[in-house]
């Protein structure tokens, strides 16, 4: 049984803008674009997408083509290893840096 760090492709780590920008900050978009590369590299057949506007809303997106169980699945690896990298690593300041990563998974 293969480790499901054998299914995770890493994007570069990249910090966030130091000083509040007006709007979006550029490199959030640059993360985004990055992740429309990844899901089209790898022929992605489901995404979910999460964000937290300034006023603490929470915006949403999911598109899926495969069963409930596996976009699930995907949610708990990214919520654990979130949770890991924010709050385990916390001194080492990794909430300034997002990851992207894709998940690769077999289909059957």
């Amino acid at each position: 049984m293969k480790d499901d760090d054998d299914k995770v492709v890493p994007i570069r780590p990249m910090a966030a803008n130091d000083k509040k920008p007006d709007g979006v900050d550029p490199k959030m978009i640059e993360a985004l674009g990055e992740f429309a590369a990844m899901l089209s590299e790898y022929k992605a057949k489901a995404f979910a997408a999460v964000a937290i506007t300034d006023d603490g809303n929470v915006i949403d997106s999911w598109y899926t083509q495969i069963s409930p169980a596996e976009m699930i699945g995907a949610i708990e690896m990214l919520k654990s290893d979130y949770i890991l990298r924010h709050w385990v690593d916390d001194d080492e300041l990794i909430h300034s840096e997002y990851i992207c990563r894709c998940i690769k998974t077999s289909t059957p």
